[in-house]
């Protein structure tokens, strides 16, 4: 069995390699399939549900292809709209989801697992339930993900012991979340009547780890993190994910026996802009460039590629990305992690990559030939120029059908090839199209021809036409086939010529060739249907077929989870819709359809194919809908009513009442620093080896619990005279910030690039100091993340953040070397972190987050009228709130967004957004690239009262200001459950702030 997954990254258990190539045309023979054997024949499976072969993998007895999704529940903060999420996946065609879980939002202090609220896992699992899709559990400890610490929390900078290795203390500190975290996957295994069908131990481990240690992988950690595994009741398949032929080979030769299947983590072309999508770096591309380049073309060629291969689990990393709000995300980039993924970071599907996939998975939700098919090896020549490039899949048993990938042997060319395709059949070899012509493949394309392919009873003998997806309904079958604009193409299928006829369009040949009839025709905007005997056959070209969906009713065999494969000719498992701009679920309630859907101004029809004949009337939405009957018997709703053309009126933020706060009272000589953390430990607790402690006490903030958001430096000094500057070098992760300030006189600051993460700065004193008299230096760092711990054993994620040297230089080189007792602040009570419902990493360490007034509801008695389109003239740090309304219907669903208007971007400042006291923004103008912050409803109230906080950071002499807006999408006519109000808590005064 061949598994995909992680952007696209595969599972591997009994497959065969010896024969595997890619797009890259290498051959991996490393690895004999009788050692593959030897390896997966040592498991004895814990259960029965889930089991495997050298093909695919079964659930409850059924062989199927398992195509998932990626997401990461926390990186959408609201629970009711994992649903909507799902059901996009679902509607995709996939069946699973693959999801990591963030050790550090769940045990932000050492001893304390807390997965309440936002961060509920059980109400994932539920939401899974209801979607119908079974869940690849990921849950690290280690993740990378691109989050802060790769999943790590802070204080495991504390830690004195290797990460990721087996080493007493770090595998202690493991065990509390471990313990928890599995428990709950536990609980919700399949095995128990739960969606997880799968459990990934460890992340990345096996590559990352050859890259500092040439030895094997140390089967002593793996094991150890298994038992963690298995004590806490985990009894699914487990499986890796690897990184190349080197790594797989490694594995199963040595310690495969801890996982049931080997994963194959892949970046096929590179780790730039990669697959599945990419992350965005500061400095870099948007992820709408990531959109443009690995496209729905791209998915063309590289994922058909795959299938040529046989690979029968896949997951795309991501399916749908979301947003690094509250400071979870790492240090390389900024707060969107929209990934260019199908799914917008908004949730909008309306990427051409979503519809070109849907095309792709829904063909093996009917093509159950493809899982026992195998790579013909014989040699054999299957098109007619060495232009294209064709790789047969063959079955043995001829009902089960064969496919043929055909690709452009130059992968990477735009232009077109023509061939004709020299095809096996029950008939034998055929040149097709035997009606004349040419086929064609048009710049970055591929495509699946098929050969006695079985829809139902009949037999499709050959199709160069791409099979979306077919059905068995009551008293018809339906065969939905399309190909792109003015391609020729050509099919043939069990019966008659004289018992075909075209139903509905024109432009179609029909011949007799043997007993079956052959139709050739070219798509286009016009739909065609032909048919043949009980067998209605729509004929679309490619963007028509961007508009069905295959729309699953809820099975009742095993929960609620539908079966795979919607065939049955009595109780059909779904049905086909064309029209909406999403279709979600449909059920048959006596003599009603009801159908959850989604409409917009440019998808506003309906159409439904294959409704029960006893059906007589039509609920959408909650709401009766009048209809029409076709020739064709589907149901036509020519336009849904109440479908919005226009979007909401949003307030005006420049117009809104505004308040501004000093954030950054600290720069005062007088200014009490009696509460705040004094540095004053001797040695630091940090063990990484690539910075060491240099200055009398230790200044890493980790050090002292603080691992996120802003920090805040105090220095109090008495002059020993003549001191003429201060060298001070700090650190806070690419794209970092830093400013200095000295008995309130402003220094000097540092806005990084987007790759240094550390800096040192020296400023000279206008006039040397007066021995005796008393100094405060003030010092504020714009904390990015901790690093990542992507090599296993390096420990990178304990790289510091903080001040890691100072001095103070005098005229005489012979003064003594100045104390300064320093002091030091981040987010309040740092591990002990105040705002349990948003987490552990929400809140900076600026004088606003620590008084909680970004949170709504702030006391503005203690603010002034003033508006952040003015901002200030000097710099330094202000906080501005204001609270606005909105009135939207709850019918629509209509993503928000604040925008920043660039100013001049040579200017350095930086801005946090809060909503209703959740970061959900971290905009960098002199160096971005983001702009556009979705925000989602359920952190907005789309009904009532909002509240916008924004830390405002200057770091120019001439200050700063914003220009910012709310800006809507278009709205849309909805169908998914009602989005709730997640827990926001208001302000009040906070005991023991500073």
């Amino acid at each position: 069995m061949k598994l995909l997954s992680v952007t696209v990254q595969l599972l591997l258990a009994s497959a065969s390699w010896s024969q595997r190539t890619s797009l890259r045309r290498h051959t991996v023979g490393a690895v004999t399939s009788e050692e593959e054997h030897e390896y997966s024949s040592k498991r004895d499976l814990l259960q029965d549900i889930v089991t495997w072969d050298d093909k695919s993998l079964f659930i409850h007895g059924e062989r199927l292809m398992l195509y998932a999704a990626e997401m990461h529940p926390f990186r959408m903060p609201v629970p009711s709209m994992w649903l909507d999420i799902m059901q996009k996946v679902r509607a995709l065609g996939f069946n699973s989801l693959s999801f990591y879980v963030d050790w550090a939002l769940l045990e932000g202090k050492p001893g304390e697992f807390s997965a309440e609220g936002v961060f509920s896992l059980e109400a994932f699992f539920d939401a899974a339930l209801e979607a119908g899709i079974w869940l690849i559990a990921r849950p690290g400890p280690y993740i990378n993900a691109e989050v802060s610490g790769g999943g790590f929390p802070g204080w495991l900078n504390r830690l004195n012991g290797t990460l990721r290795f087996n080493d007493e203390a770090y595998i202690e500190a493991t065990n509390n979340y471990a313990n928890h975290v599995n428990k709950l996957i536990a609980d919700a295994q399949i095995t128990n009547g739960g969606p997880v069908i799968l459990y990934q131990p460890e992340n990345e481990y096996f590559y990352r780890n050859r890259r500092t240690n040439p030895d094997p992988p140390d089967p002593e950690y793996i094991a150890r993190i298994i038992q963690q595994v298995r004590e806490a009741g985990i009894i699914v398949p487990l499986h890796s994910n690897d990184g190349d032929e080197a790594d797989i080979s490694r594995v199963l030769h040595h310690g495969a026996e801890e996982v049931d299947m080997i994963g194959y983590d892949a970046y096929p072309l590179g780790f730039d802009c990669f697959q599945g999508g990419a992350f965005s770096r500061w400095g870099g591309a948007g992820p709408w460039e990531c959109v443009a380049k690995f496209n729905q073309e791209f998915e063309r060629v590289f994922y058909k590629d795959l299938y040529s291969l046989g690979f029968s689990i896949i997951s795309i990393y991501m399916t749908y990305g979301g947003t690094n709000w509250g400071n979870l995300g790492m240090p390389g980039g900024p707060t969107t992690y929209d990934y260019g993924a199908a799914i917008g970071e908004d949730r909008l599907i309306n990427r051409e990559k979503y519809s070109e996939l849907k095309l792709q998975a829904q063909l093996f939700k009917v093509a159950p030939g493809y899982l026992t098919s195998s790579l013909d090896s014989s040699g054999a020549n299957y098109s007619s120029t060495s232009s294209v490039s064709i790789v047969a899949r063959l079955n043995d048993d001829p009902e089960d059908g064969n496919f043929f990938v055909a690709r452009q042997t130059k992968y990477w060319d735009t232009t077109s090839v023509n061939y004709t395709l020299l095809i096996p059949t029950s008939m034998g070899v055929l040149a097709v199209p035997q009606l004349g012509g040419v086929l064609s493949l048009i710049g970055r394309d591929s495509k699946v021809h098929v050969s006695d392919f079985s829809v139902g009873d009949t037999n499709l003998l050959y199709s160069t036409a791409e099979i979306f997806t077919w059905k068995e309904f009551e008293t018809h079958k339906v065969l939905v086939l399309y190909g792109a604009q003015g391609e020729l193409h050509e099919f043939a299928v069990e019966g008659s010529a004289q018992n075909t006829t075209v139903v509905e369009g024109v432009g179609v040949t029909i011949e007799d060739k043997n007993g079956y009839a052959v139709i050739q025709y070219h798509p286009s905007p016009e739909r065609r249907v032909v048919k043949v005997g009980n067998l209605q056959i729509y004929l679309l070209d490619r963007n028509s077929a961007y508009n069905y969906w295959v729309t699953d009713i809820p099975g009742k065999e095993h929960g609620k989870l539908p079966r795979n494969y919607g065939t049955s000719v009595i109780n059909p498992q779904s049905l086909i819709i064309k029209g909406p701009y999403l279709s979600r679920f449909v059920e048959i309630v006596e003599k009603t359809v009801v159908l959850s859907a989604d409409f917009n101004a440019t998808s506003s029809s309906l159409e439904i194919i294959g409704v029960p004949t006893l059906a007589n009337k039509l609920v959408l939405n909650g709401r009766e809908q009048s209809f029409n009957r076709s020739d064709l018997g589907t149901w036509v709703v020519e336009h849904v009513s109440d479908v919005p053309t226009t979007k909401p009126v949003l307030p005006d933020l420049r117009h809104i009442e505004w308040y501004k706060i000093d954030s950054l009272p600290e720069i005062v000589l007088d200014y009490d620093n009696s509460l705040w953390t004094k540095a004053d430990l001797e040695t630091t607790y940090n063990t990484w080896n690539f910075t060491k402690q240099t200055t009398p006490t230790s200044l890493f903030a980790s050090d002292y619990g603080y691992h996120t958001g802003s920090l805040v430096y105090i220095g109090a000094f008495n002059s020993t005279g003549g001191e003429t500057s201060l060298t001070i070098t700090t650190s806070g992760g690419r794209a970092f910030a830093s400013a200095t300030w000295l008995d309130g006189e402003y220094l000097g600051s540092y806005s990084a690039d987007a790759t240094s993460r550390l800096h040192k700065d020296k400023f000279n004193m206008t006039t040397p100091l007066v021995q005796g008299t008393a100094h405060s230096i003030v010092v504020i760092i714009d904390h990015m993340g901790l690093e990542s711990n992507w090599v296993a054993g390096n420990d990178s994620m304990k790289e510091v953040r903080g001040i890691l040297d100072w001095s103070l230089e005098h005229a005489n080189s012979s003064s003594s070397q100045t104390h300064i007792d320093w002091t030091l602040t981040g987010n309040l009570g740092g591990e002990d972190y105040r705002d349990k419902a948003r987490g552990p990493l929400n809140e900076g360490g600026f004088f606003a987050e620590r008084q909680g007034f970004h949170l709504p509801q702030p006391p503005l008695d203690r603010f002034q009228a003033e508006s952040p389109f003015d901002g200030v003239d000097r710099p330094g740090v202000a906080f501005y709130s204001a609270k606005f309304s909105l009135d939207i219907s709850s019918q629509h669903d209509v993503p928000l967004y604040v925008v920043f208007d660039e100013p001049d971007s040579s200017l350095k400042f930086r801005a946090v957004i809060y909503i209703n006291g959740w970061q959900f923004g971290k905009y960098v103008n002199d160096l971005g690239p983001q702009t556009y912050f979705p925000v989602p409803e359920g952190i907005l109230d789309y009904k009532g009262e909002n509240w916008i906080g924004i830390v405002l950071i200057a770091l120019d002499e001439a200050g700063a200001a914003v220009n910012i807006r709310l800006e809507s999408a278009l709205p849309i006519l909805t169908g998914m459950t009602p989005v709730e109000l997640v827990e926001s808590p208001v302000w009040k005064e906070r005991p023991g702030a500073y």
